[in-house]
């Protein structure tokens, strides 16, 4: 309760969704996903469904881990831009060369 407190959330809407089935789609599937990837303990970290830290480690394996991910995504999503006509909201388009 406490978190979703700090979050901003009303008391009520907290006791509402614990008591419920409201997110219990979300959380199968989060637990499907774990299965998936061998996960049999927490903590357990996942980043870009690629790198998994498993434990408690020291800052410096996540920070080695985020900027392995980081740098390999990076990499492939490299932004390409075709430079071509120019066009306004309205409509009015002017040709770079």
């Amino acid at each position: 309760m406490q978190i979703g407190i700090g979050l901003g959330l009303r008391v009520v809407e907290i006791g509402e969704m614990l008591n419920s089935d409201l997110l219990s789609d979300e959380v199968n599937a989060d637990i499907r996903q774990a299965a998936t990837l061998g996960i049999q303990g927490v903590p357990f970290f996942v980043f870009d469904n690629k790198y998994a830290i498993s434990g408690a480690q020291p800052v410096e394996t996540f920070r080695g881990g985020l900027q392995q991910a980081w740098a390999e995504y990076e990499a492939g999503n490299k932004l390409i831009i075709n430079e071509g006509d120019v066009c306004t909201p309205g409509g009015n388009c002017e040709t770079k060369n």
